[in-house]
């Protein structure tokens, strides 16, 4: 914990598995003088663990990694929004998949930024985040204006889950052991998945995914 200038700001929560990035981070937010406290985190059961334990009266935003080890912070993002529902969840990562972004924006975060962006765009993003829609930094905007993904933009973040599982050689019933799934399951979204990616085997999906970028 850090304590800023502001003390009747809002507070920051930081979450990204990246101790480096985070901490220089926090000491960004500092300088800007418009949090009370930052907090820092490195694994989102600790967020929750902590936003359930301590009585937080000011407004909360939260700052965070899109992925934290080897998972999406998806399913934090949904538990923010209903246990904080007057918080403000902003996506900093460094992902650069259009197909990855277009499926973040279906959980409507209030702002999505790249770790990349400037001082300025940061302080844009604070100001602007929530306010009607979304706020894009430049480099994400860019990057969803790209329609080189168009040809997977249904895929939905299991499907994404499961293509990724495969490329670490894990089968199909293996899949379905991790993630607490029956084989039927995973054959529907299998075949859903080819269906999508117009492929015919797991090969080839595989090679269309990494030149997409998806894994």
């Amino acid at each position: 914990m850090r304590l800023s200038l502001n003390e009747n700001g809002p507070l920051a929560i930081l979450l990204d598995d990246h101790k480096l990035f985070t901490d220089t981070f926090a000491r960004t937010l500092e300088t800007t003088r418009l949090f009370s406290h930052v907090f820092s985190f490195y694994d989102e059961r600790e967020v929750l663990e902590f936003v359930f334990k301590e009585k937080l009266t000011n407004e909360i935003v939260f700052f965070m990694e899109y992925y934290i080890n080897n998972e999406t912070t998806l399913n934090l993002l949904k538990d923010i929004r209903r246990i904080k529902p007057k918080s403000r969840a902003i996506i900093i990562s460094s992902i650069t998949n259009p197909l990855l972004i277009k499926d973040l924006m279906r959980y409507k975060p209030h702002g999505v930024i790249s770790k990349y962006s400037s001082f300025d765009e940061i302080i844009k993003c604070l100001y602007f985040a929530g306010k009607t829609k979304p706020y894009l930094c430049p480099v994400i905007q860019k990057l969803l204006n790209d329609t080189s993904a168009d040809q997977a933009l249904s895929l939905t973040s299991r499907e994404i889950d499961i293509i990724r599982r495969f490329a670490t050689g894990e089968s199909a019933a293996e899949v379905a052991q991790s993630l607490s799934l029956s084989p039927h399951t995973i054959a529907t979204h299998r075949k859903n998945i080819f269906k999508k990616m117009r492929c015919n085997s797991i090969t080839e999906l595989l090679a269309i995914a990494r030149n997409m970028g998806i894994i």
